[in-house]
């Protein structure tokens, strides 16, 4: 996969790097293969609305129709990958290889549905609040760009001083 980001002047760090790495991990991990992953972009975002506290009632309305959609789209991957159970490397075909009727499909389709929303809408989040962070504290993100040791510790450091999710 080429990266566009770094071929540019300015990018859009958002849009062209805080959603598309945990959007197309995530897809990954779950099983799902999309060439373009807006529209799962688009259904979790808009899920995603549920969780203000003020959120309009127009909002909720798409976010319910969102889910609707995810469950249906979820649905029919559970049934394509029912045919290939355990052949794949991914998380749904793993968890179909040893299911055993352990659970319903509708679980499987919730399961799948936090696991997809969590991680991509948080670590959208985080991203975003990480890199806010690194650019209000200019020398603490110039001292850890000379000091790669110390990443894992500042992202840790970084995810408690503002963490992506508040309620």
């Amino acid at each position: 996969m080429e990266n566009k980001a770094t071929k540019k002047d300015t990018i859009d760090y958002i849009k062209e790097v805080a959603e598309m790495i945990p959007l197309r991990v995530v897809c990954r991990i779950i099983g799902i293969d999309m060439e373009d992953p807006s529209l799962m972009r688009q259904w979790s975002y808009t899920q995603s609305k549920m969780l203000d506290p003020f959120t309009h009632l127009s909002d909720l309305l798409k976010a319910k129709e969102s889910t609707e959609f995810l469950n249906v789209f979820f649905d029919e991957l559970i049934t394509e990958k029912e045919k290939t159970a355990g052949t794949e490397n991914n998380f749904l075909s793993a968890l179909l290889a040893v299911n055993n009727g352990r659970f319903e499909k509708q679980e499987i389709v919730s399961i799948l549905q936090q696991l997809f929303f969590a991680g991509v809408e948080t670590t959208i989040v985080a991203f975003g609040l990480i890199m806010k962070c690194l650019m209000d504290h200019k020398q603490q993100w110039m001292e850890l760009s000379d000091d790669k040791a110390s990443i894992q510790r500042a992202v840790n450091e970084l995810l408690r001083y503002n963490p992506p999710l508040r309620y």
